[in-house]
């Protein structure tokens, strides 16, 4: 199970990291970078699109 918290972080997590509330996660959730899995009630974002979105919304000087 260690694999899986390597790759995909829980979306209450990715919340905290960007300091965002319910509705401008959902928001942001709706951005075609971002990979979100659906388990039970529960959603993941995997980390390597979240990388992914960090790199294609950075601006280079």
């Amino acid at each position: 199970m260690n694999s899986f918290y390597d790759k995909w972080l829980p979306l209450d997590e990715v919340k905290k990291l960007f300091n965002y509330k319910t509705t401008q996660m959902a928001a942001l959730l709706k951005n075609k970078l971002l990979v979100v899995a659906k388990v039970g009630n529960r959603k993941f974002v995997l980390k390597e699109s979240l990388d992914n979105f960090f790199v294609h919304h950075s601006k280079s000087n």
